[in-house]
């Protein structure tokens, strides 16, 4: 517990990043629910931002259908509308920052992040005009960058030679996906993985006028 501005408030700030719901559901909903805790802070996210979720255009990939994920926050004391929607970019970087703003406290020089408090209280603001994304090694050769502006995605593929697929030959699912394409059962989005080479090894996407990255 700290102590958040002058008015001497208790401020519990939790983060909880789970790959399942029913995981964090199970474990904090009661308190979460508990309303004599106005100030309690709930943050809730998810890892696969790491790899991505495991299909085709997901895992370890840069379109949006690999990177994107949730992010609901609840703060029964705080939200000036609540159950709003806000539109701009995060990271999951910004998590640390925001926590710490939450609770009165200024992030370290070291944290890249920015801090998401003033879209908890004006979701019509926008903290950042640039979010950064990555993909190297996983199982094989990959180094891949993305920067979006708005809803601008430039992707840069230092390796544009070999497939974008996660994992070995003999591996899952590997196995699976060049079956099915030797047979001619693959949709677009599916063979995207396997081509090799690549038609460019730099990307511009406008997200919601490319169907590449719808």
């Amino acid at each position: 517990m700290v102590k958040h501005g002058r008015t001497g408030q208790q401020l519990l700030a939790a983060i909880t990043i789970a790959a399942a719901g029913l995981a964090f559901s199970s474990t904090v909903s009661a308190e979460v629910a508990e309303p004599s805790r106005p100030n309690f802070v709930l943050i809730i996210g998810d890892d696969i931002s790491v790899d991505g979720r495991p299909f085709p255009r997901c895992k370890t990939r840069l379109y949006d259908s690999g990177i994107k994920t949730p992010l609901v926050v609840r703060w029964p004391n705080g939200f000036a509308k609540p159950g709003s929607v806000c539109n701009s970019l995060v990271s999951v970087i910004d998590i640390a920052p925001t926590i710490l703003s939450l609770a009165g406290l200024e992030p370290p020089p070291s944290f890249q992040g920015v801090s998401m408090a003033a879209l908890l209280t004006d979701p019509e603001k926008s903290i950042r005009q640039y979010v950064f994304a990555e993909h190297n090694w996983h199982g094989q050769i990959a180094h891949e960058r993305m920067v979006r502006h708005g809803d601008y995605v430039y992707i840069r593929n230092a390796h544009p030679q070999l497939p974008q697929i996660c994992g070995l030959d003999a591996q899952c699912p590997q196995q699976e996906l060049r079956a099915l394409a030797a047979q001619d059962k693959l949709t677009g989005a599916q063979m995207d993985p396997l081509l090799e080479p690549r038609s460019a090894s730099e990307n511009r996407h406008h997200n919601c006028e490319d169907p590449q990255q719808a």
